[in-house]
């Protein structure tokens, strides 16, 4: 008996101390990102409105190094008085030193293949608790995202609950895989925009959502404060959209001629292009001309009617998902979005009102009116002088290249699109990027 009472009591203390151990990691950890890092959290706006409208949701973050789940366990416990549970590999569940603090910060194990709830009580926590877990399903081995697995994206659409997205910067660096301790790095948190339930959400629909969502919160990070700014400028073609200013014109074309008298059309301005690609790279104005002077045959309204119907039909395959979900983030927070493009006015209204946003581009009729010589002005200064109507200060401007010159020069915060691999030219011009 005397044996057994002490063997509870022992079982009792050694509870007691791991607890103890726990929290003094936990909070250490806590001051380590906030003071010796000085790390900061953006955004929290969205994590305070996601906890007033609902009881359970899922925090989804990158996963860069031990200090992740310890840092963001401690936040939401100190900070956020927030009861979170943590999906933990088995191998970590097993770990002699990392195993006691999973079961002190009320993780739940599951299989290193993530197919499989270990702890008995599992499912339960599951179904009645606000769920952390880190979609990569393990860490990053040199500091970038990994692909997404499926098991956020399953809970999410199975249990109708939202998901959270949190990038994680420089916690990498702060305690990389071959270093045995933490050192000094500049670190942040970005609580990325709520991705909400839907029904109508694939697995693949989650998760594409939530890795742009990840990018977003990398690329637009530290630099940014939202309440600092009350507009900003986007442009339009390989910036919110995959589009140019002929997308329109072959749409008209293919809907007013036969398929034969079409298909003759593309075959003859066919050659046409590659001298474009040239005179665009030499003078920029003139190519435009050369394409706006194509729908001269066409009247307005027809062009109005065409530039609808094709932004309803083509609008989602069009948007590039990243530079979308940062305009979204912006209207979250308060700031007027505006298109400036030189792409047809038309079109550029017709997506416009679609995005519910303000946008302005190249007036067709405006365009006819004028000589050849200021037509080629007017198209030169179109940007400079549209920029001219917002105040440079508090205002954001958003574009892909060197042509949004106006746009980065006329703005107190520029972001620039580029694709992967991409150089970036005019780095002068510019705060922070953005990749597609």
């Amino acid at each position: 008996m005397d044996i057994t009472n002490r063997k509870i009591r022992s079982y009792s203390n050694s509870k007691f101390v791991d607890a103890i151990i726990t929290h003094f990691v936990a909070f250490s950890g806590y001051l380590f990102f906030k003071l010796f890092c000085r790390g900061e959290i953006f955004n929290e706006k969205e994590l305070s409105e996601t906890i007033r409208k609902h009881k359970r949701f899922i925090l989804a973050m990158n996963h860069e190094s031990y200090l992740d789940w310890i840092i963001i366990w401690a936040i939401c416990r100190y900070k956020y008085k927030l009861s979170i549970v943590f999906l933990a590999k088995e191998k970590i569940c097993n770990h002699k030193f990392w195993g006691k603090l999973t079961r002190h910060t009320n993780a739940i194990g599951v299989s290193n293949d993530g197919r499989k709830i270990l702890d008995k009580q599992g499912k339960d926590k599951l179904q009645n608790s606000i769920i952390a877990i880190f979609p990569e399903g393990t860490r990053s081995r040199d500091g970038e995202m990994m692909k997404l697995r499926s098991g956020v994206a399953v809970i999410a659409a199975k249990q109708n609950i939202p998901i959270v997205p949190i990038t994680l910067n420089g916690f990498y660096h702060a305690w990389k895989p071959e270093t045995k301790f933490p050192s000094r790095s500049k670190m942040n948190i970005v609580i990325n925009s709520v991705i909400k339930n839907n029904k109508d959400y694939s697995i693949n629909d989650y998760l594409n959502l939530t890795e742009n969502r990840f990018k977003l919160g990398r690329n637009i990070a530290s630099e940014l404060d939202y309440a600092k700014y009350s507009n900003a400028i986007f442009d339009l073609d390989s910036t919110l959209l995959n589009s140019n200013i002929g997308n329109l014109l072959f749409y008209i074309n293919k809907q007013e001629k036969t398929k034969f008298g079409y298909y003759l059309w593309v075959l003859i301005i066919s050659p046409l292009v590659p001298f474009l690609k040239i005179i665009d790279k030499v003078y920029r104005p003139l190519a435009q001309l050369i394409v706006y002077s194509m729908y001269a045959k066409f009247d307005h309204q027809d062009i109005e009617k065409y530039a609808n119907e094709y932004v309803d039909r083509n609008l989602d395959n069009l948007l590039i998902p990243v530079t979308n979900e940062f305009k979204d983030n912006l209207k979250i927070n308060g700031i007027s979005i505006h298109i400036v493009s030189a792409n047809l006015h038309s079109f550029v209204t017709a997506v416009s009102e679609k995005l519910s946003v303000n946008g302005v581009g190249i007036s067709l009729g405006k365009l006819r009116r004028l000589s050849f010589s200021e037509k080629l002005k007017y198209l030169q200064n179109y940007k400079s002088n549209k920029m001219k109507e917002f105040g440079a200060f508090q205002t954001i401007g958003v574009g892909d290249s060197i042509y949004d010159k106006p746009i980065f020069e006329n703005t107190n915060y520029s972001i620039v699109v580029k694709s992967k691999n991409k150089k970036i030219k005019f780095a002068n011009l510019i705060n922070n990027y953005i990749e597609k």
